[in-house]
């Protein structure tokens, strides 16, 4: 009887040390977002040529990039500076119909982890006078 109770507690004990292993993963690469929030422009903000772009990102981990693009325009973002969660950026506009437009903010970490943010804004260009 004894050999049967041993042989039973090894498998709960088995089955336990793999039951525990498997959550332990889970909750270790857990997803963290990243928070990404676009400050400029401001809702259907009316822009000409030139877009500027404002975004506050924050990550659990420290970021490798930010991006801004509208209809195929792309830019690269910087930290305005170090330690601190304000990215700016700028985007030529000038070649993108007059209209309703959304800017999209797109950030990585060094994790690999993603986080994007969008702002709607009107490309109201006023073409150049001839004389």
């Amino acid at each position: 009887m004894a050999s049967c109770f041993s042989k039973a507690a090894r498998r709960f004990t088995l089955l336990t040390v793999l039951i525990l292993g498997l959550q332990l993963p889970l909750s270790a690469n857990a997803k963290s977002s990243i928070d990404v929030r676009i400050t400029s422009p401001q809702n259907e903000q009316k822009v000409g040529g030139q877009l500027k772009v404002e975004a506050s990102i924050s990550s659990e981990y420290e970021l490798k990039e930010a991006k801004a693009s509208v209809g195929g325009i792309e830019a690269p973002l910087f930290q305005s500076c170090s330690g601190c969660s304000t990215w700016t950026g700028t985007l030529n506009t000038s070649s993108l119909t007059q209209g309703p437009h959304s800017v999209i903010v797109n950030a990585t970490d060094v994790k690999k982890k993603t986080g994007t943010a969008s702002a709607p804004f009107v490309h109201d260009e006023v073409p150049p006078v001839v004389p």
